[in-house]
C-alpha cells in the first residue's frame, strides 16, 4: 500500500481524507474523492489502513458503499516498495 499524506483537491485546499472519515463528514468525503480519486490509498499511519479499510471498520456503509462503487479501480492493495 503507497503512504500518501494528504491531497489537494481542485480548489487547492489540502483534503485529507483520513481525518474526513474520521470526522464521519459524508459531504466532504464525496467531494474530496470527486476531486482526487486517487485519495483512496492515503494511508492512516497509526493504524496503517487505507481509506476503505478504515470505512469498512468504522462500520460506515454508506462511505464504504461509495468508495467502492465510484473510486474502486483506484484502490491500490499492493504493499509501497
Amino acid at each position: 500500500m503507497k503512504a500518501v499524506s494528504t491531497d489537494k483537491g481542485s480548489s487547492g485546499q489540502r483534503r485529507d481524507i483520513i481525518q474526513i472519515i474520521l470526522d464521519a463528514n459524508y459531504d466532504e468525503f464525496v467531494t474530496a474523492l470527486h476531486e482526487d480519486p486517487s485519495t483512496v490509498n492515503t494511508v492512516h499511519s497509526p493504524s496503517n489502513m487505507n481509506a476503505a479499510m478504515l470505512c469498512a471498520i468504522g462500520r460506515m456503509p454508506t462511505f464504504l458503499h461509495h468508495l467502492l462503487t465510484h473510486y474502486g479501480s483506484y484502490l491500490d492493495f499492493d504493499p509501497a516498495p
